[in-house]
């Protein structure tokens, strides 16, 4: 492998430290956890083991797409627990998933909340597998001109 190559694969050179650190800055909202999200990433880094730059990117384009994924699958619990809280008890037996499908009916007739999420989960899908199947595409391209 070529020297100058070898620090995109080591996900602990601080080279991508910083990378690292920059995509956290603009990814990350409040409360959410750079530490948490740096595993994520150093994980998905050991998998697929980038070599080349280009590698790296949609390595990083995953992990993105798959934190935001998280952060919408979050968003779409608290809104549904908060609507289901907001939801009178029509009678003392009144089961927990009839006061959730109240719920879901409530934000589906009064907001768009639950399109909005829907389609923001629907993105970061696409996205995720669009830049792992491109990965893919350019591990066996390169793979292949190695022999």
């Amino acid at each position: 492998m070529r020297p100058d190559l070898q620090i995109v694969a080591d996900p602990n050179s601080g080279r991508n430290a910083d990378r690292r650190r920059l995509l956290a800055g603009t990814l990350l909202v409040e409360g959410e956890s750079a530490d948490r999200f740096h595993e994520m990433l150093t994980g998905m880094i050991e998998e697929f083991r980038p070599v080349t730059d280009s590698e790296l990117c949609l390595v990083e384009s995953m992990a993105a797409a798959r934190w935001r994924q998280l952060r919408f699958l979050a968003l779409d619990n608290v809104t549904l627990s908060g609507e289901i809280l907001s939801q009178p008890r029509v009678n003392a037996t009144g089961s927990p998933v009839v006061r959730a499908a109240q719920a879901l009916r409530s934000l589906t007739d009064n907001t768009r909340t639950v399109d909005a999420i829907s389609r923001y989960e629907a993105r970061l899908d696409r996205q995720y597998r669009r830049s792992l199947r491109e990965l893919e595409i350019k591990i066996a391209r390169r793979k292949k001109s190695a022999r």
